[in-house]
């Protein structure tokens, strides 16, 4: 045999030795490039929510804001209101006893004035 034959015939041999290396080769190359596109989507998908955070971080600052610049002096003047309306409650409570005095003391009046008008 001549030496060219036989480097065919090894050539051919090691080919179909290397082939199901081959081809978990390729299944792994292609797991990778799977993969490497996964990774690429979630970097899209965290830089999305990055944004969705910085959103929400400065709408909680707006509302702590308003809050701390709008609610709570509201609140606090509602509060304020609600503290006179209660002072004034108790001294309607009162106004009963204080109407009955006055009538007693206008019947008590009238009742002398009568008696002193008809002498």
């Amino acid at each position: 045999m001549d030496e060219k034959v036989l480097l065919d015939a090894i050539r051919t041999i090691v080919q179909e030795e290397n082939k199901p290396l081959t081809m978990r080769l390729d299944t792994m190359q292609a797991d990778i490039t799977s993969m490497q596109s996964d990774m690429t989507n979630m970097r899209v998908d965290i830089t999305g929510m990055q944004a969705d955070i910085a959103e929400v971080k400065e709408r909680v600052t707006r509302v702590e804001v308003m809050q701390e610049n709008v609610l709570s002096p509201n609140i606090q003047q509602i509060a304020e209101g609600h503290s006179g309306i209660i002072d004034r409650l108790d001294r309607l409570e009162e106004l009963p006893e204080q109407v009955e005095d006055i009538q007693n003391t206008v019947s008590v009046l009238n009742h002398v004035f009568k008696t002193h008008s008809h002498t």
